[in-house]
Parts: structure tokens; sequence; C-alpha cells
């Protein structure tokens, strides 16, 4: 299993961030290598919000659904519930306002492929992958305004 953890600090508010963090529909135009993103089931205050994703890693389509758990307004986590390549991934954002646009950022995931992938590689895929994915999260976010 690939595990990983990153903190920084971006120059947005907390609450622009986590509204495009929720925004799972949409993260096909973001977030680099994700093919395709989709609701099934919306969540509330209490329930998960199920979603499905496909991306494309090491040259192979991976699609998987997650469920998605608000934890509090700046708090988020996920687990997966399904996938043709995964056997784990699970992890969660944490905000920390710093102010009315700067927010330290916190995200962790845990991810094991149902197929053998050397530690090594799939340690540096996903730990390589955290700060350009947190800074394009940041980025949607001051796009959007």
């Amino acid at each position: 299993m690939a595990s990983a953890e990153k903190t920084m600090t971006v120059d947005v508010s907390s609450e622009k961030l986590m509204k495009v963090i929720r925004d799972y529909s949409r993260y096909s135009e973001f977030v680099v290598g994700c093919g395709s993103a989709k609701i099934l089931k919306e969540g509330t205050d209490t329930e998960p919000t199920r979603a499905e994703y496909s991306i494309e890693v090491m040259g192979k389509k991976i699609a998987y659904v997650l469920d998605h758990f608000p934890n509090g307004e700046n708090e988020l986590s996920w687990k997966l519930v399904e996938s043709n390549l995964m056997k784990e991934n699970r992890g969660g954002w944490k905000l920390k306002p710093l102010g009315p646009s700067k927010t330290e950022v916190t995200y962790y995931v845990d991810i094991e492929m149902q197929f053998p992938v050397p530690g090594f590689v799939m340690n540096t895929l996903v730990k390589g992958s955290l700060p350009p994915m947190i800074e394009s999260f940041a980025a949607q976010a001051k796009k959007r305004g």
C-alpha cells in the first residue's frame, strides 16, 4: 500500500477551496489524469456523496467509486466502494483557515492496487502527485472566485 500526506499553504480562502473540493463532478475539468467524474448519489451533512471516477495511471484505465464523507466545515474524507483495479483508496482533506485568503491544506491518501506494483513506484507516483494536485484545486478555487 502507498501512503502519503502533504501539508502546504495556499493563497485562497478555506471556504472557496472546500467548495471546489466538494464539486466532484467537475474534477475532470482540472485534475490531471481524471478522464471522467460523475455524482451517483448526492450526500447530506451526515450522509456521504457517492461519485464515480475514471483515471489513467501507468497506461491503465482505472474506474472507481468513492463515498465522500463530510467531517464538518473544513474536513472531508473518502473511502473506496468499488474499482476495477484498486483494492484500497481512502484519504481526506483538512483545511485550516489562516486568514481571509490563506489556507493550510493537509491532504492524505492510502492506495493499494489489485495488481502488483513495486512499492517505490507507487510511493513515487502518489507522493509526487500531491503538491501539483493541491495546487490545481487552489488554482481552480481562485479561478472560480
